[in-house]
Protein backbone atom coordinates (compact mmCIF):
# COMPACT_ATOMS: atom_id res chain seq x y z
CA UNK A 1 0.00 0.00 0.00
CA UNK A 2 1.26 3.68 -0.99
CA UNK A 3 1.23 6.40 1.77
CA UNK A 4 0.18 9.79 0.41
CA UNK A 5 3.79 10.46 -0.65
CA UNK A 6 4.42 7.55 -2.34
CA UNK A 7 5.26 8.80 -6.21
CA UNK A 8 4.47 5.08 -8.67
CA UNK A 9 7.56 5.02 -10.85
CA UNK A 10 7.15 3.30 -14.74
CA UNK A 11 8.11 -0.25 -14.31
CA UNK A 12 12.31 -0.98 -15.71
CA UNK A 13 12.16 -4.41 -16.81
CA UNK A 14 9.94 -6.60 -14.89
CA UNK A 15 10.00 -4.92 -11.43
CA UNK A 16 7.53 -2.39 -10.02
CA UNK A 17 9.00 0.88 -8.47
CA UNK A 18 7.56 2.99 -5.65
CA UNK A 19 9.10 5.92 -4.12
CA UNK A 20 8.49 7.12 -0.60
CA UNK A 21 8.96 9.71 1.05
CA UNK A 22 10.75 9.48 5.16
CA UNK A 23 13.18 10.20 7.53
CA UNK A 24 16.33 9.93 7.62
CA UNK A 25 16.31 7.85 11.19
CA UNK A 26 13.15 5.46 9.78
CA UNK A 27 15.69 5.18 6.53
CA UNK A 28 18.40 3.84 8.85
CA UNK A 29 16.46 1.86 10.65
CA UNK A 30 14.66 -0.18 8.04
CA UNK A 31 17.83 -1.08 6.15
CA UNK A 32 19.62 -2.27 9.79
CA UNK A 33 16.45 -4.33 9.78
CA UNK A 34 16.90 -5.80 6.20
CA UNK A 35 20.45 -5.85 5.29
CA UNK A 36 19.81 -7.24 1.79
CA UNK A 37 17.67 -4.08 1.18
CA UNK A 38 20.63 -1.97 2.43
CA UNK A 39 23.02 -3.99 -0.52
CA UNK A 40 20.51 -3.62 -2.85
CA UNK A 41 19.76 -0.02 -2.32
CA UNK A 42 23.97 0.74 -2.26
CA UNK A 43 24.31 -1.42 -5.44
CA UNK A 44 21.43 0.85 -7.31
CA UNK A 45 23.27 3.56 -5.83
CA UNK A 46 26.21 2.51 -7.37
CA UNK A 47 24.71 2.14 -10.71
CA UNK A 48 23.41 5.75 -10.46
CA UNK A 49 27.20 6.73 -9.87
CA UNK A 50 28.64 5.12 -12.36
CA UNK A 51 26.12 6.50 -14.99
CA UNK A 52 26.74 9.92 -13.78
CA UNK A 53 30.61 9.33 -14.42
CA UNK A 54 29.83 8.70 -17.63
CA UNK A 55 27.58 11.35 -18.56
CA UNK A 56 30.31 13.76 -17.02
CA UNK A 57 33.27 11.69 -19.63
CA UNK A 58 30.48 12.30 -22.50
CA UNK A 59 30.34 16.22 -21.88
CA UNK A 60 33.99 16.87 -21.40
CA UNK A 61 35.68 14.05 -24.19
CA UNK A 62 32.86 13.38 -26.70
CA UNK A 63 31.68 15.26 -29.46
CA UNK A 64 27.98 15.17 -29.85
CA UNK A 65 28.47 12.37 -32.69
CA UNK A 66 30.47 10.26 -30.18
CA UNK A 67 27.69 10.98 -27.52
CA UNK A 68 24.56 9.99 -29.62
CA UNK A 69 26.93 6.68 -30.76
CA UNK A 70 27.77 5.95 -27.25
CA UNK A 71 23.85 6.62 -26.06
CA UNK A 72 22.99 4.25 -29.19
CA UNK A 73 25.40 1.21 -28.00
CA UNK A 74 24.01 1.47 -24.50
CA UNK A 75 20.51 1.10 -25.75
CA UNK A 76 21.78 -1.95 -27.62
CA UNK A 77 23.73 -3.24 -24.75
CA UNK A 78 20.52 -2.49 -22.77
CA UNK A 79 18.34 -4.47 -25.39
CA UNK A 80 21.08 -7.47 -25.51
CA UNK A 81 21.50 -7.98 -22.04
CA UNK A 82 17.44 -7.85 -21.76
CA UNK A 83 16.81 -10.89 -24.03
CA UNK A 84 20.30 -12.38 -22.84
CA UNK A 85 21.90 -12.67 -26.40
CA UNK A 86 24.70 -10.68 -28.19
CA UNK A 87 22.48 -11.66 -31.30
CA UNK A 88 20.38 -8.25 -31.35
CA UNK A 89 21.24 -5.76 -33.72
CA UNK A 90 18.32 -3.97 -33.92
CA UNK A 91 16.18 -1.36 -31.33
CA UNK A 92 13.42 1.00 -30.62
CA UNK A 93 14.47 3.98 -28.36
CA UNK A 94 11.25 5.05 -27.89
CA UNK A 95 12.02 8.67 -27.49
CA UNK A 96 12.45 11.62 -29.54
CA UNK A 97 15.49 13.26 -30.55
CA UNK A 98 14.55 15.78 -28.50
CA UNK A 99 14.69 13.44 -25.84
CA UNK A 100 17.91 11.88 -27.43
CA UNK A 101 19.17 15.70 -26.86
CA UNK A 102 17.89 16.28 -23.51
CA UNK A 103 19.89 12.97 -22.25
CA UNK A 104 22.86 13.94 -23.64
CA UNK A 105 23.03 17.81 -23.01
CA UNK A 106 22.56 19.35 -26.35
CA UNK A 107 19.95 20.60 -28.77
CA UNK A 108 17.31 18.55 -31.24
CA UNK A 109 18.54 19.75 -34.28
CA UNK A 110 22.54 18.42 -33.67
CA UNK A 111 21.20 15.18 -32.31
CA UNK A 112 19.19 14.93 -35.91
CA UNK A 113 22.63 15.70 -37.63
CA UNK A 114 24.47 13.03 -35.80
CA UNK A 115 22.12 10.48 -36.53
CA UNK A 116 21.92 11.72 -40.18
CA UNK A 117 25.87 11.27 -39.96
CA UNK A 118 26.00 7.81 -38.69
CA UNK A 119 23.17 6.61 -41.29
CA UNK A 120 25.29 8.37 -44.28
CA UNK A 121 28.24 6.81 -42.58
CA UNK A 122 26.62 3.10 -42.83
CA UNK A 123 26.81 2.62 -39.15
CA UNK A 124 23.11 2.64 -38.13
CA UNK A 125 20.14 2.57 -40.28
CA UNK A 126 16.70 3.85 -39.71
CA UNK A 127 13.88 1.88 -40.56
CA UNK A 128 10.50 3.51 -39.41
CA UNK A 129 11.01 3.36 -35.81
CA UNK A 130 14.53 1.13 -35.43
CA UNK A 131 17.69 1.52 -35.36
CA UNK A 132 19.06 -0.89 -37.35
CA UNK A 133 22.97 -1.38 -36.39
CA UNK A 134 25.70 -2.51 -39.32
CA UNK A 135 28.80 -1.29 -37.99
CA UNK A 136 28.55 -1.99 -34.26
CA UNK A 137 32.64 -1.91 -34.10
CA UNK A 138 33.19 1.07 -36.11
CA UNK A 139 30.30 2.83 -34.20
CA UNK A 140 31.84 1.53 -31.02
CA UNK A 141 35.05 3.43 -32.80
CA UNK A 142 33.10 6.97 -32.99
CA UNK A 143 32.06 6.54 -29.26
CA UNK A 144 35.18 6.21 -27.94
CA UNK A 145 36.84 9.22 -30.20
Amino acid sequence: MMGPDAVPLPPRGDEETVVCRTTRDAFVRLCSRDPALAIRLAEGMGEKLQDARERIADFAFRDIRGRVAHLLLTFLERERCLDGSDDIHRIVPGLTHRELADIIGTRRESVTIAINALERDSLIRLEGHEIIFEGVGALRTVAEA
